[in-house]
């Protein structure tokens, strides 16, 4: 992963994986998060490209063939589900020490539960 760029509700998330495989993953474990609207996560683009690899020092005789790998940029939208059914998840999935955390911050007023 390259960048991360929100806007509003909206994230766009660009970098390279190593094939269409590895992409194709990111993509699945994206959708499956509960923070993120699994129908708006989508590859908006995808090419086969060199890996932006620099060097230095190379020798004037020595020629480097860099890996190929795929470019992309995927965008998705900040889930609107409730605050509840978020903290259900991650309690489910094990993460105590966020939900404990989300909850202080709902306690002290700085998130509305």
């Amino acid at each position: 992963m390259g960048s991360i760029v929100q806007t509003d509700s909206e994230v766009t998330i660009a970098g390279y994986a190593l094939n269409y495989d590895d992409l194709n993953d990111f993509l699945l474990t994206l959708q499956s998060s509960p923070l993120l609207d699994a129908e708006k996560t989508v590859i908006k683009t995808a090419s086969l490209q060199d890996f932006p690899i620099e060097t230095e020092n190379t020798p004037e005789n020595l020629e480097i063939e860099f890996p190929q790998g795929v470019k992309y940029t995927i965008t998705t939208s900040i889930s609107d589900r409730p605050s509840s059914e978020l903290l259900q998840d991650f309690a489910r999935s094990g993460a105590a020490g966020l939900v404990n955390r989300i909850r202080t911050l709902e306690n002290k007023g700085v998130l509305k539960p």
